[in-house]
């Protein structure tokens, strides 16, 4: 029961960080070895017999809201256990009724330490198999795999007939200024600004867009109107540019994601191959 998942409710932890710092309490972990770390195997409280230990207490504490981790430990200790003594007793009613005896709880209490299990299993896989060298190494891998990136800097004229676009063709073919004639003629919101969107990447418009915007060199424009779901587009490219990589900081998360999932999916396929697995039919037809 002790390594059940616990978490603390809103209400137990009422009490401000303020007021837990000014708690006539001395709190645990400063009454120990000098204001130290204590011991996880310290006993903190006891009832009827059964200690409750500093590993407990850190327990509860990982398990808590994430909110509630903003505060140290030592800010809310007292009331950490506080709630672990409730539960003890709890339990201990629980107990002298025999609720632990059931069929029921014993199916559910076998089902959380397999899913306990699992966990420290998985995390204790991770910590060895994924390393900064080998998230670097990823980090390396998916630059590489970006090649090079670019960003084009475009403005477009957008109307709603395709002999309209035409039009503004040749418009531009005869010298006007295609800022000008954005202003005049765009229905879309970049219209009053002179059709500037901005630099953008590929994927970050629509595929006959992109595709006839990054077709284009710097200081020309489309001399066929380009449709899409908006309407008809006429395309100027101001200018290209070579896009920054994501930094290692940016990526690390999900390249940790996918080195956990590559490190358990490998660890899975090897260990099922040699797992004696029967499956049997879940209802009777």
């Amino acid at each position: 029961m002790r390594f059940l998942i616990f978490i603390l409710t809103a209400l137990s932890l009422s009490v401000s960080f303020t007021q837990a710092q000014t708690t006539e309490d001395k709190p645990v972990a400063a009454a120990i070895d000098g204001g130290g770390e204590p011991d996880p195997s310290h006993v903190v409280a006891s009832v009827n017999g059964v200690d409750i230990t500093y590993l407990e207490l850190t327990l509860a504490y990982q398990n808590l809201p994430k909110q509630y981790q903003r505060l140290p430990i030592s800010a809310i200790e007292e009331q950490l256990v506080g709630r672990l003594v409730e539960q003890k007793v709890l339990i201990g009613l629980a107990k002298a009724a025999e609720l632990d005896k059931g069929e029921k709880f014993q199916a559910q209490l076998s089902y959380l330490e397999d899913s306990l299990l699992e966990q420290v299993y998985m995390a204790d896989l991770y910590d060895k198999a994924i390393t900064e060298e080998k998230i670097a190494e990823a980090y390396d891998k998916h630059v590489a795999d970006l090649g090079d990136q670019f960003e084009t800097r475009a403005r477009h004229i957008l109307v709603s007939e395709e002999e309209e676009a035409k039009e503004i063709i040749k418009l531009l073919e005869e010298g006007q200024d295609f800022a000008t004639l954005a202003k005049d003629k765009s229905t879309g919101p970049t219209g009053p600004n002179g059709g500037d969107l901005g630099y953008f990447s590929k994927e970050q418009m629509v595929k006959p867009f992109s595709e006839a915007a990054f077709s284009l060199e710097p200081k020309t424009f489309t001399k066929e109107a380009v449709q899409t779901q908006f309407g008809w587009h006429v395309i100027f490219v101001e200018d290209r540019r070579a896009k920054p990589a994501p930094s290692l900081e940016e990526l690390k998360e999900s390249l940790i994601r996918d080195l956990q999932k590559a490190v358990l999916d490998a660890k899975l396929d090897e260990a099922v191959k040699q797992a004696d697995v029967k499956k049997y039919p879940i209802s009777q037809k």
